[in-house]
C-alpha cells in the first residue's frame, strides 16, 4: 500500500495535489503469507490515521492502478491528482 502525501490546493470543491511537486511518499508493505486484505491493513491502520484515510485509488480518484501507473511512472510527468474534497473527513 503507498501513502502520498502532497501539498495541495482546493479548487471549486476538488483537492488537486501534484505528487512531482513535494510527494512524501510512504510504502506499508507485508509478507504476502499474512494474506492481509486491505480492509485488514486499512483497519491496523486506523488507529494511527483514522477511519476511511487509506482508500482504494479508484474510489476517490478518476484513476485505476493501471493509469496511475502508466501516467506517474515518467518523472517529468506533471499530471495532478484530483478528488473531491467531499469525501474527505473535515
Amino acid at each position: 500500500m503507498v501513502d502520498y502525501g502532497v501539498s495541495y490546493l482546493l479548487k471549486d470543491k476538488i483537492i488537486v495535489g501534484c505528487p512531482q511537486n513535494d510527494a512524501d511518499i510512504r510504502l506499508y508493505l507485508w509478507a504476502p503469507q499474512t494474506r492481509s486484505t486491505f480492509e485488514d491493513i486499512q483497519l491496523r491502520l486506523a488507529t494511527f490515521y483514522g477511519e476511511n484515510y487509506f482508500r482504494p485509488l479508484i474510489e476517490v480518484t478518476k484513476l485505476n492502478v493501471p493509469t496511475f501507473y502508466q501516467t506517474f511512472k515518467n518523472p517529468n510527468n506533471q499530471t495532478c491528482i484530483e478528488t473531491p474534497d467531499a469525501i474527505w473527513p473535515g
